[in-house]
């Protein structure tokens, strides 16, 4: 489904791809990426709900066991968007620990959210 979404949202001329399990990635050089990860994150907890009992949808989580078998509160899916700047890296290693560390801060938050590094003028919240 998030696959979908963002090559909805992002044109041909933009890179858009899955890096593995639930994580993939958007590039874009545009002014509009903002609004673009808005879209993202509105249409993504849009469709969500169709994966849901109602009445799960309505209180927020599903109740199931866990690994161990006990019963746990797990709450609905949600996205989480790291954006990073265009500023240089000196490595690949070094955006992907800035990547990772992003994605752990975001991940913290209730709901779907994006959060931007420092020098990134795209984000509603900066780290």
């Amino acid at each position: 489904m998030l696959a979908e979404i963002l090559k909805d949202v992002f044109s041909k001329n933009e890179f858009t791809g899955h890096i593995g399990g639930d994580d993939f990635i958007a590039i874009s050089e545009k002014k509009d990426f903002r609004e673009k990860c808005a879209r993202v994150i509105a249409e993504f907890d849009g469709r969500v709900k169709q994966f849901y009992r109602e009445e799960d949808y309505e209180k927020g989580y599903i109740l199931s066991r866990n690994r161990r078998g006990i019963e746990e509160c797990f709450p609905l899916t949600s996205l989480s968007v790291a954006c990073l700047g265009s500023r240089q890296y000196s490595s690949i290693y070094d955006l992907s620990e800035n990547a990772s560390r992003l994605k752990k801060e975001c991940k913290l938050l209730e709901g779907s959210n994006c959060i931007c590094e420092k020098d990134c003028d795209i984000g509603d919240k900066q780290v």
